[in-house]
């Protein structure tokens, strides 16, 4: 049986809401916040998601 105190106390940080934080890594190491404006070459493993990515405009 739980006790009334055994109930955890959230902390302020896990009740406010907060927007989620995105980090890029790219392959040449550099860590970007955004891939806005970025230019991805179009490689073997890039091919496919340009393809889906001009068949969505």
């Amino acid at each position: 049986m739980k006790k009334e105190t055994d109930k955890k106390v959230k902390t302020k940080k896990e009740t406010e809401e907060t927007e989620p934080v995105f980090r890029f890594f790219l392959s040449d190491g550099r860590e970007v916040q955004t891939l806005e404006g970025l230019v991805v070459p179009v490689t073997e493993k890039t091919e496919a998601a340009y393809r889906l990515l001009s068949e969505m405009e």
